[in-house]
């Protein structure tokens, strides 16, 4: 997604909107500590400009998956910026916005999940998620696949960057982009419908705006969600949904190294650090890969 001046409004005002404080007592959770300074490495120019999401991958070692906005192909990119793959979809691409890995329909299986859920104008009727088994070392096109077709309640449209997978009941969870300071959050309960359309849940209301990714480690323990300029964790607690863990303030800001355009975060697979990387924008250095570790817990 581009950001016209209007957004940059939107973005300023969000950012003073999302920085609340720390609101939970130290013995109420054992939170985790993250290095502040970033294992980086660049990518090779022109490859992925337009970069909106990011997963660790499963069937490669040392991995990750990123997509662009407007580009139906999957990218696997090595820890250190490697372009390893270039996977095409055989389907469509209108704006990439997420991308999540997990569970499915087949037990022991892994799924990718991409979140075609961009629209800048909110216009759109009906949105989609893409679901397939996630590609192993000789696949070389992604041309069977899920179609998950959704609409929001009451026919409203909504411009979503945000995708999340609740690795235990395999709901989805799409959050909303541009209210200024209270993003929707809805869901896709499982099992998702491929043949008709999905209506979307309306489960609550969070105080962020400009949120542009999300991710729920393996485990389902921990969440970040992201906007343009922070990152907000989330420790799982006991008993507790992903909707209730969103509704309370999050336990902490993460590090965050400040990226041209930002849109992309995930755990890796052991939930040892995560990932994020951003679109080009305007930057005249080329699109870089950073990863935060986790150093104590």
């Amino acid at each position: 997604m581009k950001l016209s001046r209007t957004g940059y409004i939107f973005l300023l005002i969000s950012a003073v909107a999302c920085c609340r404080p720390d609101n939970v007592e130290p013995d109420e959770v054992q939170l985790p500590a993250f290095t502040s300074e970033p294992t980086v490495f660049s990518l090779a120019e022109g490859v992925l400009n337009d970069a909106s999401g990011i997963v660790d991958a499963i069937s490669f070692q040392n991995s990750v998956w990123v997509h662009n906005d407007h580009d139906p192909h999957l990218y696997l990119v090595s820890y250190e910026g490697q372009l390893l793959k270039k996977i095409p979809f055989a389907g469509f691409a209108r704006d990439w916005e997420d991308i999540a890995s997990g569970p499915g329909p087949e037990d022991n299986v892994n799924y990718v999940y991409i979140a075609e859920t961009g629209d800048n104008n909110e216009v759109f009727p009906e949105y989609y998620i893409y679901r397939f088994p996630e590609p192993g070392q000789n696949q070389e096109q992604i041309d069977h696949f899920d179609t998950i077709p959704f609409a929001y309640p009451d026919g409203k449209s909504y411009d979503v960057e945000t995708l999340l997978l609740d690795p235990h009941t395999r709901d989805l969870y799409l959050i909303t982009k541009r209210q200024l300071t209270q993003a929707h959050v809805f869901r896709l309960p499982y099992p998702q419908k491929t043949g008709e359309k999905n209506t979307a849940e309306l489960v609550s209301s969070i105080p962020y705006g400009m949120l542009t990714s999300g991710s729920i480690s393996r485990d389902g323990r921990e969440i970040l969600l992201k906007s343009y300029t922070n990152i907000f964790y989330w420790k799982v607690r006991e008993g507790e949904s992903i909707p209730d863990a969103l509704g309370r303030p999050h336990d902490m800001l993460a590090p965050y190294t400040l990226e041209p355009q930002g849109e992309a975060i995930a755990f890796d697979k052991n939930a040892g650090g995560y990932f994020t990387i951003s679109e080009k924008g305007n930057s005249p250095e080329p699109v870089k890969l950073y990863y935060y570790r986790k150093i104590a817990e």
